[in-house]
């Protein structure tokens, strides 16, 4: 659980670096010829009230991929293969996650940020 801890610290501080912000996201570019993915790092109630699903724009390219989501004490809160947009699937807390996603042997990790 120590490399855990470490990981998070690291994505804590490549964050106050890198400068992101709330109204961004990620792209991931693919050498493949498949579609670049966005992974948006925040979700919010939307204009009729309920909580958005968090998604990935072109995962469906990926069909082979698993994402794990974490909450800041680095407990697994979700985890699954070949995610279908469909988190959360009930009302999280308003905080801030951290996501492990592997696409074709690649992994790419970010945040998400709930806003109630």
């Amino acid at each position: 659980m120590h490399a855990m801890k470490t990981f998070f610290t690291f994505l804590a501080i490549s964050e106050m670096i890198a400068g992101f912000s709330t109204a961004k996201g990620q792209i991931v570019e693919s050498p493949q010829a498949k579609k670049s993915l966005y992974l948006p790092n925040h979700i919010k109630i939307n204009s009729e009230g309920k909580l958005e699903k968090w998604q990935i724009q072109h995962l469906g390219e990926y069909p082979e991929n698993e994402l794990k989501l974490f909450n800041r004490q680095g407990n697994i809160i979700f985890q699954t293969r070949n995610y279908q947009n469909n988190w959360p699937e009930s009302t999280p807390s308003e905080d801030k996650y951290f996501y492990i996603l592997e696409i074709d042997g690649k992994r790419v990790s970010g945040w998400i940020e709930v806003f109630l």
